[in-house]
This record gives structure tokens, sequence and C-alpha cells, in this order.
């Protein structure tokens, strides 16, 4: 089993090649950023038997000023993350949750964190 580290701007990032597991891990920007693009193009580099597994943000931290923003979109639903990737034929949904985990916060107290667990399976 090998290991690739890639480090590249994902707004042009194009997979050369496929792996067992590709992921992505709490891609979320305050600024415009071709995110479900970026995620569609990951989907390119699963092989076959491989997976994509995409976590992120299921919402503010309870104590977050962002909280009440009305003006700051919602993060996407783990449904929302699965419709757009727009997978063609053979993959199969193996998680489509959100996950619950407690954290200690900055003040030290427990803080219950919801985030977003989308994994799918390449089976052609």
């Amino acid at each position: 089993m090998s290991l690739e580290w890639l480090q590249t701007d994902l707004t042009t990032w194009r997979p050369s090649a496929q792996y067992d597991l590709v992921t992505s891990a709490f891609m979320h920007s305050p600024v415009d950023f071709p995110r479900e693009a970026i995620l569609r193009r990951a989907v390119s580099a699963v092989a076959p038997g491989g997976r994509l597994l995409v976590v992120g943000h299921g919402g503010f931290p309870p104590m977050s000023e962002h909280v009440h923003d009305t003006e700051i979109p919602p993060f996407p639903t783990p449904d929302e993350v699965l419709a757009s990737l727009d997978l063609p034929t053979g993959w199969i949904v193996e998680a489509n949750a959100l996950i619950e985990r407690t954290v200690k916060w900055r003040d030290e107290k427990d803080v219950v964190l919801v985030d977003t667990v989308l994994r799918v399976r390449r089976v052609d």
C-alpha cells in the first residue's frame, strides 16, 4: 500500500491517477469556491472498488456568532453533498449521515458538534 499527498490549487486540479481512497475533510470556504466541481473531479480519481469519503461541518458550533446569522448559507447536508456529486451508475452509498461528536471547547466545556459524513464506493 502506498500513500500520496498532493499540495495543489484545487480550483485547477485535475486527477492524473486513480486511488483506492480519496478524501475531503471540512472543505468549506467563506469566499466563492467551486466546492461541488472539485468534489465531482475527486469522483473521477476513485479507482474501481475504491471509496470517496467526504466529511464536513453539519452546522456551526452552538456558541458561534454565526449560529443565528441568516446571511451565511447553511452547510450542505449529506443528501445535498451526494446529489452534488452527480455520480454515474456503478456507485454504492455506504454512509450518508449527520454524526454528533463531543469536543472540548475553548473554555474547556464539552460541546456537541455535528459533522456530515458521506462515503461512497465505486463498484465498476
